[in-house]
């Protein structure tokens, strides 16, 4: 959004050409827009897909799904801009305890699933990106031996919060915005249409 936070932050070159972009993808390479990821993460394991752009809390599974059908590698995500930011998912520990007993034992389990050892196993068990930066010195060994799981967490220095639009209606907002961005992959509607609509239907879930 805009730093007053009243519209779209969007509606200016950058937006354009990030539209631009996404219509590239399908105009230059004449792929086919997906309407549903399982069969082409299906054809990826078999071998029959270049790149898939996913989590990294996938790697583990995808590991595990190719095994030795080819060589899997991981990449850091493209950065568009000098100053670009990943955004982050993330979870988050909430103690809602009011008895002081209960709220201490709940804040001793806090620290133990954030501390940098849990959250070395939890990179090691899926790929995440640990949440505790000193979790990188316990998971030298195993990045050295396993670098498909090394590339997030060499992006940490990148990693910005997940926007999140005000007002309760991120979900209904992204919606919307994927349903316009997919028109605009299609042909359906030029960028220069798709950054109009997609401005206006921001606004109004906004309003």
């Amino acid at each position: 959004m805009n730093d007053a936070r009243t519209g779209t932050g969007f509606d200016n070159e950058v937006g354009l050409q990030s539209l631009k972009l996404l219509q590239r993808l399908t105009a230059e390479t004449h792929m086919t827009v997906a309407t549903d990821v399982k069969p082409y993460r299906q054809q990826f394991f078999a071998g029959k897909l270049g790149f898939f752009v996913a989590s990294p809390s996938a790697a583990a599974n995808f590991a595990q799904t190719v095994g030795n059908r080819f060589t899997m590698r991981t990449a850091p995500f493209p950065i568009g801009a000098a100053n670009g930011t990943l955004p982050t998912g993330g979870n988050v520990v909430t103690i809602t305890a009011q008895d002081p007993a209960h709220q201490k034992a709940a804040w001793d389990y806090v620290k133990f699933v954030t501390s940098a050892q849990s959250q070395a196993d939890v990179a090691k068990a899926t790929g995440y990106m640990p949440t505790n930066k000193q979790s990188g010195e316990a998971l030298q060994a195993f990045y050295a031996s396993n670098p498909i799981y090394a590339t997030a967490f060499a992006q940490v220095p990148l990693s910005a919060p997940w926007y999140g639009y005000p007002g309760g209606k991120g979900a209904e907002i992204w919606r919307a915005q994927r349903k316009i961005i997919d028109q605009v992959q299609r042909g359906a509607l030029s960028p220069d249409e798709g950054l109009k609509e997609m401005i206006s239907t921001t606004n109004s879930l906004l309003n």
